[in-house]
């Protein structure tokens, strides 16, 4: 009886197997037609000294680029800074004072202080790129957006979602 009853299992997998109805169907796109996500790269470093130093924002142990660091951070920061409740309202009091004097906002001020993309993004290539180099688009400005976005992992350049490319290679100067 169970010799029976493999047997007909066997039969009917066999069967279904080798008789069951394919459908196939096939769909192309080209891939110039795809949309691409934005890439985002981003710089571990948030401001250079120079510019810190330009705005008188420039200390020997780097106290003011730690507090605007800190700034920017969403998490709760563990440890926590060893700087007394005094030491920082003076930080931002000096802030403030710098914001005031060269009529910007906080968003204004770390846009001047911050890295600027040309100075992290060294070189872009795409497949699609001609042999002449010159005549490639700008990494930053046509590839991309020269505005910094300012995150807790540093100052951030995005691409441009206007720009239609297949591959896109990013050097970084480090």
């Amino acid at each position: 009886m169970s010799i029976l009853t493999s047997f007909t299992v066997i039969q009917k997998v066999t069967t279904f197997i080798t008789e069951r109805p394919i459908k196939m169907s096939m769909e192309t796109e080209s891939a110039s037609s795809l949309a691409y996500p934005a890439i985002t790269v981003c710089s571990p470093v948030f401001f250079t000294r120079e510019r810190l130093e330009f705005y008188g924002l420039s200390d020997d142990n780097d106290d003011m680029a730690n507090y605007l660091i800190l700034s920017l951070q969403t998490d709760e920061v563990i440890p926590r800074p060893m700087k007394e409740e005094a030491e920082m309202i003076n930080m931002e009091e000096r802030l403030v004072n710098t914001m005031e004097k060269f009529n910007l906002t906080r968003l204004e001020m770390f846009r001047k202080i911050a890295v600027k993309c040309k100075e992290f993004i060294h070189f872009v290539r795409e497949k699609s790129f001609g042999p002449d180099h010159y005549s490639w688009p700008l990494p930053c400005g046509d590839i991309f957006y020269k505005v910094p976005i300012f995150t807790p992992f540093g100052t951030c350049f995005t691409t441009n979602r206007t720009i239609r490319t297949i591959s896109t290679g990013v050097t970084q100067k480090l």
